[in-house]
């Protein structure tokens, strides 16, 4: 692989990797468009996700200390289980079993079989698909909402939160706002497109 290839290759891999898309997917699919026209390898696309991976650690280092502590704190009895932190902390680790299992069991796909550019071409286009209607459909936002709430210090009911999503017709920030009946609570506006301050004397920015 040529260094051009390899920087090529990088961009593609920091562009893609923050986006709700495949970066793996994006990186092969690339490798035939240029010059070597050749697969980059399952080894080349693990030591480019190692990078991204320790960009993430060092942008949400706060948020991840502040889940390790609530978890602890939670597993040895000095915090609530239901604290919104103690509780990603679990859905985390339980996020994380299959995918490690999955790994060591089908190592050899992974390797060869799973980098089928028809496969990859159909993966993309059936969780596209997959994601596109479930943003639609989304009624999750006001479970945020309560947590986010909750942890300021102002306790909120989800079915109160529901209820303020479904009257403000709060939707994803990628998502059109709804008009007419029927309309849902939708997922929750991305931490880095608003500033939220529970407190404020006026209404939060985006």
């Amino acid at each position: 692989m040529l260094w051009i290839e390899a920087i090529i290759l990088g961009l593609v891999q920091g562009l893609t990797e923050f986006l709700p898309i495949s970066s793996s997917a994006h990186l092969r699919i690339v490798g035939e468009f240029l010059p070597g026209a050749q697969d980059p390898g399952a080894a080349f696309t693990a030591i480019t996700q190692l990078v991204t991976e320790a960009a993430v650690l060092v942008f949400f280092w706060r948020d991840i200390v502040r889940i390790l502590k609530a978890w602890f704190a939670a597993m040895f009895g000095r915090g609530s289980h239901n604290d919104p932190d103690a509780r990603m902390g679990w859905l985390i680790i339980v996020g994380t079993i299959p995918i490690v299992v999955l790994g060591l069991l089908l190592e050899g796909y992974i390797m060869s079989t799973f980098r089928s550019l028809w496969l990859v071409a159909t993966m993309l286009i059936a969780f596209g698909i997959l994601l596109g209607f479930a943003d639609h459909i989304g009624t999750f936002g006001y479970r945020y909402l309560a947590d986010q709430a909750r942890r300021a210090g102002w306790p909120m009911s989800r079915k109160t939160a529901w209820k303020l999503c479904s009257q403000a017709g709060i939707l994803s920030s990628a998502q059109p706002r709804r008009r007419g009946k029927g309309k849902k609570a939708g997922p929750p506006v991305f931490d880095d497109h608003v500033k939220r301050v529970f407190r404020a004397e006026a209404p939060n920015r985006v």
